[in-house]
């Protein structure tokens, strides 16, 4: 009855824990600590808002945090804004909550084919050629499809 919170805690902590191993101790106090701080917060994010939001994207959010400002920092320093800034890959386009449905430049243009990023699956991949200009994902339009309202809602 009174470990409950310490089991969820380790159940979160699994999912995407940082593992290295290291033959330095302090780093991997470093690691377990950057992990409960990072988990801490999705408690307490998930405790004071309204919004569902998975670990995995909220530690996206973080890490976007942590670019951006180490980016700022790093374009300052050059002065130069011909350098493009470092992107996340990953399989699905990952474009933040606050661009996404709060900016109102959304328009759709005509690119190269791509896939879709809201109804494409591996296994049936849905080829289109109109994407964002904001989000630059590749977005289903037409009669019977509404990917670009689906994914900007």
């Amino acid at each position: 009855m009174n470990m409950n919170c310490v089991e969820h805690f380790d159940q979160l902590k699994s999912l995407y824990g940082i593992h290295r191993k290291s033959k330095k101790w302090w780093h991997r106090i470093f690691s377990f600590f950057l992990d409960a701080a990072v988990i801490n917060a999705f408690i307490l994010h998930k405790q004071f808002t309204d919004t569902l939001m998975k670990l995995k994207d909220f530690r996206r959010e973080v890490i976007a945090g942590f670019v951006a400002v180490t980016w700022v920092r790093v374009q300052n320093k050059r002065s130069s804004s011909s350098i493009s800034p470092v992107q996340i890959k990953n399989k699905k386009p990952n474009v933040p909550q606050d661009v996404r449905k709060t900016s109102a430049d959304h328009l759709p243009e005509r690119r190269g084919c791509r896939r879709c990023a809201v109804c494409s699956t591996k296994r049936k991949p849905v080829r289109t050629e109109w994407s964002c200009t904001v989000c630059q994902v590749a977005l289903c339009m037409g009669e019977n499809k509404d990917c670009f309202q689906r994914f900007h809602k």
